[in-house]
């Protein structure tokens, strides 16, 4: 069992007998910004390690599951095989959506599409119809792009057979709204 103590600050980390100084209640020293600094490039980066507090999705874990058996374990855009590589991407993000996960606000995405919908550079319509944005299409750039996203502008997703399973229309055009408020339309 373990109780917090807050705040609390690392003072000192000494990798050699392996320990940390840590200050309990007292802010440490902050250095003003009208006191000249001097700085010079490090010729390595030094390796360091930060402790950081974070909330866990606790359904992540099932979520995921459920979406990766409803796509046969294959990405929905690509149709990418290997499951090291998929995420169940949420249609609407947990914080938006209100209610129970469920496998229609998932689909099934690899790291590069997933990141790509988030970021509204592709959106997928109500008529599950992948859109590539316009900034995509003005890049120049190799093989990556050209075949593993604009080759798929204006294709259809692969559905899970299974109907109830298959992504939630009004979510979809939800989201889909986003897209096209991000990208000018």
């Amino acid at each position: 069992m373990y109780q917090c103590i807050w705040p609390c600050y690392i003072e000192e980390i000494n990798q050699s007998s392996k320990t940390v100084k840590v200050i309990i209640g007292e802010k440490p020293t902050i250095v003003s910004s009208t006191q000249e600094i001097s700085y010079s490039k490090p010729k390595e980066i030094e390796v360091r390690y930060l402790v950081r507090e974070s909330k866990v999705r606790g359904h992540q874990a099932e979520f995921r599951e459920e979406v990766l058996k409803a796509y046969a374990r294959k990405c929905a855009i690509s149709s990418l095989p290997n499951e090291r590589l998929l995420q169940a991407a949420h249609i609407i993000p947990d914080a938006e959506y209100s209610g129970k996960q469920t496998v229609r606000n998932g689909i099934a995405l690899n790291y590069l599409h997933h990141k790509a919908f988030d970021s509204y550079l592709i959106g997928i319509d109500a008529d599950y119809v992948v859109h590539v944005s316009e900034k995509l299409h003005r890049l120049k750039d190799g093989p990556l792009l050209e075949h593993g996203i604009l080759g798929f502008d204006k294709k259809r997703i692969c559905l899970p057979r299974n109907i109830e399973a298959r992504p939630d229309q009004d979510l979809l055009n939800r989201k889909f709204e986003k897209y096209l408020i991000n990208n000018g339309n």
